[in-house]
């Protein structure tokens, strides 16, 4: 059983994803880029926020790995990363209750 600074160490990029979707506008915004990639105008415009609103949760997100910034020409496009769920999805499968409902 890990426990302790260990167990701490383990969970730790887990409970940074789960802050930033902790944020309902970061959420909606995962929710979009899964979906489909944006770019920033058109993101905001879906959201209902600004554009400089909108950059500062996509920062949030990208900060802790859950969105991946790309350019087409000068324009930035934004994707979902799919590799900081799946780290979710393993610590939950290696809980006791994981184990039977993820199986």
């Amino acid at each position: 059983m890990t426990t302790g600074k260990r167990l701490h160490g383990k969970v730790r990029r887990q409970a940074a994803i789960f802050a930033a979707l902790g944020h309902p506008h970061r959420l909606a915004i995962a929710y979009l880029l899964a979906i489909e990639p944006h770019r920033l105008a058109r993101l905001s415009l879906r959201v209902g926020l600004t554009s400089s609103l909108t950059l500062h949760h996509l920062e949030a997100l990208t900060a802790v790995g859950l969105v991946k910034k790309e350019y087409e020409g000068a324009r930035a496009i934004y994707t979902l990363r799919t590799q900081p769920f799946w780290l979710i999805k393993k610590l939950i499968g290696e809980t006791p209750i994981g184990e039977k409902t993820l199986s």
